[in-house]
Order: structure tokens, then sequence, then C-alpha cells
């Protein structure tokens, strides 16, 4: 019936417990309506119920079943209780897929070789780009080789995982991770996506995900600082493989082989990455050489002689690495009429024989091995995933492919480092059927580059990523910002650059359909079309083998306009439209706030009138993430970027969660983002979950490029290093991803910002001397009073900050807390206070158990302390657009979105007019929200 409908449509739009708990019980009910109601299903639950309409015939909105009725249905026979959705899979989950062992070395298959033989007749197998970094290059290119039971990824960069969301890559499968680089931009995102792995299932039959890490020397130090940022997980079996061991191949099992190429420069033979430490395993020197780490991060800028990776560079002497992948040779088809002339007579043995076994012959008198019988078996494809971070790096890279090519044994012989001719252009032995090349523009302009390409041989298809038009790797992120900027053009601006089509205001030069660089055409001229430009989610098939020799396929992602957008918005929500007259003028007074509590109707405090000096306030708070745990589609994870002075455009981030680097381009564009990367003042980090403070080594190593860089040009000496404030937990991480990647910054306990004349449970808030000095520094250059921690109630050493400027306002940002007196303290007559509101009203015991506040809490929280606007953020990702704040709590209430930016001066008197156009712009979310209401009173009555 159409209240069955309803419901349904209902639990698909919404991901609450509650919703899932009537969508797995009720959406696959296999006895239907009944006379008692919409379903009569009762085995799963001794309560049943039924709609208003069939009980009593009055009102839509259901009503508890009577007791007979329940009785009735409790005497049928019991049915299967339908499974619910998370635990459904395709028909390939549901067989145990054989991943390599990830304790095995050189990865033996863990399926037989019947299974191999068989699998490789009807398997699909591909190798895919994906631009992560497709906007403004602020992570490098993955690559992902796709089989119908595996999957292989070669680089984890920031944004990883949301661009597998968005997407819908399935990351259970990506339990192979090839790196090609150690830069902040091949692995940024690498600890989210562990994290995310480890919260789902592992395949049937096992307890834990095998997951191999391999890439060039010092990935075992990489895995040391991931397990610092994200602690140890049960759920994962980690291996990590670095090249340089004895064994050249990495991983070997039934349908490929992957074999790294390792390049070092020409000006470097070797690199201490990754390299053995003198005193072994002793404890005691481990904690030494970690102490003398420390006190080369505190000193400053570390080694400056060599730019740091970054998205912009790479140390020239860091070795890179590349792969050679080999798929097994797909077994030939079965032929009948050779196993009758070698006297097999049809039935149980011709199976045995497809499935790889041998069997007797009774005319022969002996065995009969299946390729006595099969047709000749086709070639595996080789691909080459190629990373040449610089010239330097191409003649090893070169020499190395010739010699694998070749098949001579790493050491031996040896290549000349030059081209070759002949069929495929390395060397005359094995032909490449696609190479995917992962190097920079600089690099695939160069002659030397451009010759190796050139002599490949016709054969060989190129993928060129740096070749690729920029395109929005997020398209549904962008569209929300699209329709949010018919909202308010102020508070949700388009900067220049973005990725919109159209040709409007603020697109980007790549707009207005694919663009194919002039290079391309021209390579294709004389090479029959084989080279693409790298576009994002361009792939090539590699089995089965069409009859098409183009394999390769070019998946353009739908470009966004923002005038489509806008008629969409007029047509669909007129009320959305706020005029820009209603946006400039300031709130009405709020009415007053009732505490929510049943029974209790007392009034909260209120901040009703602007403070004095409101207009003089020219800070700004842009949010880079307002999601909680994880991304989605819409929210990234948590990042603010407060500008302190719009003339100096001085600033420092508040929480720091992956993808913060490429949000801070999103927000301002290229230009604007690298300037404000250079007047960075501090960092502040206010817990050690991930999501708060993934996304710091990007910012920092970004940020030292472009520093250096200057510096170099100017003939300056290099800046100081950049103040890092954070929980103690974090100096380790920082300490062993600067040994990768220089980071340039100065850490500093958030103990030492605290306010000392207050008993905190993380420590006494000394301070030191040296700390206080570049704490006056860090205020002297963002024109702040202080910068001070408080402790709240989420996590050991989880703190909160309040800023105070020298203009007269302040600022105060919860980080993740449950309620507590010390932030209401600390928030005293702020100007803004940044609350989180990860829960809505409902789910007050979800809230308790995980530390996080409700939204009702988080508006309380600023009414107590008497603040002007409390804007909301970390939403739970249950909630993807829009959260619902009851009418009572909006009178100085705002709610934030990614890529939003709010002016002291100009925005924050009307933030509260938005929610009335915000509600109007997403009508789904509230009807979902009403629906998941109805669930909330179900799971309580039950």
């Amino acid at each position: 019936c159409g209240w069955r409908r309803r419901r349904m449509r209902a639990g698909a739009r919404s991901s609450s417990s509650s919703t899932r708990l009537w969508f797995r019980r009720f959406a696959s009910c296999p006895r239907g309506s009944s006379a008692a109601g919409c379903c009569s299903c009762s085995a799963a639950s001794p309560v049943s119920f039924a709609p208003a309409s069939v009980v009593g015939g009055v009102s839509r909105r259901r009503t508890w079943a009577s007791s007979s009725a329940a009785a009735a249905a409790a005497a049928a026979p019991p049915l299967p209780r339908p499974q619910p959705p998370t635990a459904s899979r395709p028909a390939d989950m549901g067989k145990k897929r054989g991943h390599a062992s990830a304790a095995a070395t050189n990865g033996a298959g863990a399926g037989s070789a019947a299974d191999g033989a068989r699998s490789q007749l009807n398997t699909t197998s591909f190798v895919q780009l994906l631009q992560v970094g497709a906007d403004y290059g602020a992570a490098a290119p993955s690559v992902m080789l796709f089989f119908d039971r595996r999957r292989f990824v070669f680089n984890v960069g920031e944004g990883f995982q949301r661009f597998c969301i968005e997407h819908k890559i399935r990351m259970r499968s990506l339990t192979n991770v090839f790196f090609t680089g150690l830069s902040a931009e091949h692995v940024g995102g690498l600890p989210g996506f562990l994290l995310t792995l480890s919260d789902v299932p592992p395949s049937e039959g096992t307890t834990a995900h095998d997951v191999v890490l391999a890439g060039p020397p010092g990935v075992r130090l990489l895995e040391e600082a991931t397990v610092a940022a994200t602690g140890p997980r049960a759920a994962l079996n980690v291996e990590v493989r670095e090249c340089g061991a004895a064994k050249p191949v990495w991983l070997e099992d039934d349908l490929v082989r992957v074999t790294p190429l390792v390049s070092v420069p020409s000006s470097s033979s070797s690199s201490s990455l990754g390299a053995p430490p003198e005193d072994g395993d002793n404890p005691a020197a481990k904690r030494r050489r970690l102490g003398d780490e420390e006190e080369e991060e505190e000193a400053g800028m570390g080694d400056t002689s060599a730019p740091s990776s970054s998205a912009a560079t790479v140390q020239p002497t860091a070795p890179s690495c590349s792969y050679l992948a080999r798929l097994v040779d797909a077994p030939g088809k079965f032929d009948p009429v050779k196993a009758r002339g070698l006297g097999i007579p049809p039935g149980p043995l011709y199976g045995k024989l497809v499935r790889g076994e041998e069997v007797h012959s009774p005319t022969l008198g002996r065995l009969v091995s299946p390729s006595e019988v099969m047709g000749t078996s086709a070639r595996g494809a080789r691909v080459l995933i190629a990373d040449c971070p610089t010239v330097a790096h191409l003649a090893a890279l070169r020499a190395g492919l010739e010699r694998e090519l070749a098949g001579v044994p790493a050491g031996e012989g040896g290549g000349s480092g030059r081209g070759g001719g002949g069929e495929g252009g390395v060397g005359g032995g094995e032909t490449l059927d696609c190479v995917v090349h992962l190097a920079p523009r600089e690099v695939v302009s160069s002659a030397e580059y451009s010759s190796w390409m050139d002599g490949m041989g016709e054969e060989t298809q190129h993928i060129v990523a740096a070749w690729a038009p920029p395109s929005p790797p997020f398209p549904a992120s962008l569209a929300l910002q699209g329709r949010l900027h018919c909202v308010h053009p102020e508070i949700f601006p388009i900067p220049e650059g973005s990725m919109f089509s159209g040709g409007e205001a603020g697109s980007g030069a790549a707009t207005g359909g694919v663009v194919v660089p002039a290079a391309v055409e021209e390579y294709n001229k004389s090479h029959k079309g084989k080279f693409f430009a790298g576009e994002n989610l361009v792939k090539f098939q590699l089995r089965p083998l069409g009859s098409k020799p183009d394999r390769t396929q070019t998946l353009t992602i739908p470009r966004v306009s923002l005038a489509q957008i806008r008629e969409e918005v007029q047509a669909q929500a007129p009320g959305a439209l706020l005029p820009l007259a209603a946006a400039s003028a300031p709130a009405p007074a709020p009415a007053p706030a009732t505490r929510g509590e049943e029974g209790d109707s007392s009034p909260l405090p209120s901040s009703s009138s602007p403070p004095p000096n409101l207009a003089s306030f020219n800070a700004t708070v842009a949010f880079l993430g307002t999601g909680a745990a994880l991304p989605s589609k819409y929210r990234n994870v948590s990042g603010i970027y407060v500008e302190t002075d719009a003339r100096t455009k001085a600033g420092l981030f508040l929480d720091c969660g992956e993808g913060s680097l490429g949000q801070l381009y999103r927000a301002y564009g290229e230009a604007g983002a690298e300037e404000r990367l250079r007047n960075l003042g501090c960092i502040w980090i206010s817990h050690i979950h991930a999501d708060h403070h993934a996304g710091l080594p990007g910012v920092l190593a970004a940020r030292r490029a472009l520093l250096l860089a200057d510096a170099a040009a100017a003939g300056k000496p290099p800046p100081p290093p950049l103040l890092v404030i954070g929980p103690r937990q974090l100096r380790r991480f920082l300490v062993l991803f600067s040994r990768l990647n220089p980071l340039s910054h100065r850490f500093i306990d958030c103990c030492e910002t605290a306010d000392s004349r207050r008993t905190m449970r993380w420590g006494a808030g000394v301070i030191t001397p040296d700390a206080k000095q570049a704490i006056a520094e860090a205020c002297a250059a963002l024109n702040l009073e202080t910068i001070t921690s408080v402790d709240v109630v989420h996590c050991p050493h989880a703190w909160a900050v309040a800023l105070k400027h020298t203009d007269g306002w302040k600022l105060v940002y919860s980080g993740d807390t449950r309620p507590c007196k010390a932030l209401v303290e600390a928030a005293k007559d702020a100007t803004v206070l940044i609350h989180e509101a990860t829960f809505e009203d409902t789910l007050l015991h979800e809230a308790i158990a995980k530390q996080h506040s409700l939204t009702r809490e988080a508006v309380e929280t600023g009414a107590s302390a008497n603040a002007y606007r409390t804007l909301l953020t970390h939403f739970s990702q249950r909630y993807p657009k829009i959260p619902v704040v009851e009418e009572r709590h909006r009178g100085s209430t705002g709610i934030a979105f990614d890529l939003m930016r709010v002016r002291f001066d100009t925005h924050l008197p009307v933030l509260p007019q938005l929610y009335d156009p915000l509600m109007a712009l997403f009508p789904d979310e509230v009807q979902a929200r009403q629906y998941d209401d109805e669930e909330q009173e179900e799971a309580l009555i039950q």
C-alpha cells in the first residue's frame, strides 16, 4: 500500500539506526499486506503495528496494533528474518576471495590452481586512473588495477576515501596498496583509508583484513607514523614490503605478478630513508633516536638544501618506485576433438580437464594433462605504472625497465639507460600494452621523457596524467556549493578557478566540456592515436579483449553548470532565494529559548544585540570540513581556517583533517590559497583523532615548499618554522613523518597554552620560556592577544581553544566534547562560538557513549555563555546536507557547510535568517527527518 511505500522511501533516505531497524524488518517482508496492517511479520519482534488508516481510519500516522492482532500474527509460522542491507553483497562477495596472504612473502596465491585457471576465463580486468587532485593537484594521481575478485591501488593521497565514496569505488577490496613515492601528496590519505577499512567487516571466513603496504625505502617508517596517528587496529593485518629486498617480485598470485622498478636519481646512489638503524632494536637507542628527532624538529627548518615533498615539488634525491604488472596468461578453450583423440570419453572427465586436473586415458593407459586438450593461451597484458618525479630519475627507470622486460635479473647485465628501439621500444623483450604516466607536466614536456615515450612502439597505449584538463573530483559537493550560492552569494562564494562549466564567473579554464591538449593531438598524428590525456576515471581494458583495437575508455565526469543550478533552484525551491536586501539586514531579536527538557520551560540567557564594535571586526571564518568521523559526498572531515586580518591575510587552522589543503584551494582558488599558506601563523589541533589532524603533514609540506621557493628566488634565508599546538600524542606522529618529509614546524603541547590558574586533567598549565616566546611571536603575527586551550570531555588530551583579538572579538572552538562547565566559562561573552553538534536531540544515549554533543546541548552552551553567535559543525554523516535545529534554538544559531565563509562584520548578523531558506533548499532532508522522528519513537517503545 501507499503507507508501506512511503516507509520504504524514508528508510532508503535516512541512515539512522532506528530507520535501518524498520527497513531490515519490513522492507523485504515475505508476507506482504494483511488484514492486520501493511505487515503482519512478527517473527522479528513480539510487537506488531499497523497504520491508523487500517485500524481507525482517521490518521496516516501508524498506531500500535491490538494485542489480539499481535497474538494472531505471532501464531503464524515463523519466517526467516531478512538480512540487513549492510550484510548483503554481490554474488562475487559471497565467495572466498582468495586474497594473497599478508604473511607470505612474494604473495603466493591463496586460491587453488583450478580456481585460478577457471577465474581467468571469465574475469574482467582494467587499469583506471583516479585523479583525486584533478582540480588543484593537492594530491598525487592514484591508479587502480581492477580484477573481479581483487583490487590493487597505487598511491593514496589526501581525499582518496572521499573520492571512493563519491564514485562508488569499494574500498573493502583495496587491500594491496603500492606507493610510487612517500611525499605527503602520495600518502596523505593512508591514515583515513586504513581507519575506514578497519571499520568494514572482513571477508567471509576471516577475522581481519590482510593489507599489504609496499613502496620505496621509508615505507616502514610511514607505517609506523600511521600507527602513531590512528593507533593499532585489530581488524588489520598489515604487512610492509620495502623495495630493495632480496626478492624483486613483490606480489605473485593467480591473477597478476607485480614487480617494482626503483629509480634513484643519477646524482644520488642511495637513500638513507628506511635504512636499518645503527643501534638495532635496542629500546633505549630507539628512545634516544626519537629524542634526537624531536630536537631536530624543535630546531626549525631541518635540511633546507633541498625542497620538501609537497604538492609543488619533491625531494630530488628521494627514490621513486614504478611498477610493472604482468597478468597471467589466460588458458585456451577446451577442445573436445583433442580429448576424444586421446581416448577421453565425454562426461565428468572433461570437467576435470577444464579445472586443470590430470585424468587417466583408458585408451592410452596414461595420464592426460590439461595442456594437451586446451587451445592456445592468450598472453596476459603488461602494464607499467611509471612515476618519474624529476628528469634525473629517468635514466634509472629506463634501465630497470629494460632489464626486467629482457628477463635479466636485477643486478646483472645492465641496460644502458637508453630507450632502445624495436617493438615496445624498451629493449627488445616483452612489449607493453599500456603505460600510465604519473610524471609531472614539466617532466613529461622534457626532451628526454618525450624521446622515451616516442620509442615505446606503436602497439603501446599511453595515458598521461599531466595532460588532463582540470576537473572536479567531487562533483556532488560542487553542485551543493552551487545551490548554497543561490541562498547567499557572499557566505557561499564561488572562488576564481572553480570547476563550474559554462564560462560563468569563477569557472576554470577547463570549462565547457573535455579539453584535449595540443600535445596529445600532435602525438596522435604520428602514433596512430595511442596517446590519451589522463582524464579522471579513464580506464584501459585488460581483459576480456574486445575486437576493437582501442581499449582506452574515457568516462567523462558530468560538468556542473552554475546557471542550470540557479534555474533549478528558482523553479523547485523559490523560498531558498534570500533577497540581498534581506540578507544584509540584521537579524531580528531572537525569542527567548527554553531549556528543552520535559517540564522545564525556564528561558535560557541569550545575546540579542551585537557587540558595539562589530563593524570593525574584519576577521573571517572559512569552514573546510564540517563532517564527523569520515568524509562524505557533501561534507569533508573537520577543518577550519580563521583569517584574523583581512588586510594581511594572516590566519591559522583550527583542526586540519584529511583533505584540508585541497579544501583551502577550493575555497580561495590557487592564488588565494597560496597567499594564505605563506601567511599562516599557527595550526591548532584539538585531539589525536585522525579526522582532526590527518591533513596536517600536507599543509606543512605545501607551506614549506612555497616559502623555500620564495626564499631561493629572493636570495634570503628560509623563514622560521610554523607553530603547531596540539595534544602531546601528536608530537610522535609529526616527528616520524618529518623523517620522510621535512615539515618545518615547532610543536607545543596544548597544556602549555592552558590557563595556569585552572587545574587541568591533562596537565598543570605550566609553560616553558621557549614555548612562551613562540606563542608570543605567533600571536603578534596574527594580531591576537591570547591563544588559550581548555580541557574538555571527550578522549584523553582533548581540548577546546579561545582566541582573543586585539580588535576586541573573541572566538571559541569546542573541538569534540560533551557539554562541560569549562567550555561555558571559556566562551563567556564570545563573539563566535563554533561548537560541535554531532547528533540530533533524540540520540542522547549515543552522544553520551561517544562523548559528543547534541544539537540542543551545543545551542544551550552558547546561550549559557552569552555568545553572540553559535555556529554548529562536526555533523554526523547521517545528516548529509542539513541537520535539524528546533525553532526555539534558531535565534542566534548558524549551520556550517563546507567552503562557507563568514565575515564577522557583515555576515554574523544575518546568519539566523539563513535557516528557513536552507530548509527550503533541502525539503527531502526535512521529510526524511520527520519519518526518522517516528522511528525513534518506535525504537524507544520497543
